[in-house]
């Protein structure tokens, strides 16, 4: 369980740094965007610090919801990490273990959510 934790926490510092990687853009977003950025951030409102099964399809939910209003690159990006999103909702706890510690699951969702990230930081920080 605490290699979980630590590849967690791992993840979770490559999608931050992305974000704060890159310099934010003008102050309020243009108005293409804003639809995306309220949808933005709404991801992950209804899930707790440590989501469990059914938060986790909540949040792909919203990333689903999302990507309806983002450009192609970072809506397939967005659709990608709902999809690993929902995989790991329908695993048990003991099952998550063994899907986070996945190489394959690892360098896509990282790859993907730092797309994502990017872009939000890019069009929507102010």
């Amino acid at each position: 369980m605490s290699r979980l934790r630590i590849l967690l926490a791992a993840v979770l510092a490559v999608s931050a740094l992305a974000v704060m990687a890159v310099p934010a853009s003008a102050s309020m977003p243009a108005a293409s965007n804003a639809k995306f950025c309220a949808a933005a951030a709404k991801i992950g409102d209804s899930a707790g610090t440590t989501p469990n099964a059914s938060e986790l399809k909540g949040v792909a939910a919203d990333f689903k919801s999302a990507a309806k209003s983002a450009p192609p690159k970072v809506k397939k990006a967005m659709l990608n990490v709902a999809s690993l999103l929902n995989a790991l909702g329908t695993k048990d706890a003991s099952d998550l273990a063994q899907a986070y510690t996945d190489s394959g699951f690892v360098k896509n969702y990282t790859k993907s959510v730092t797309t994502y990230a990017t872009y939000y930081a890019q069009t929507c920080s102010g």
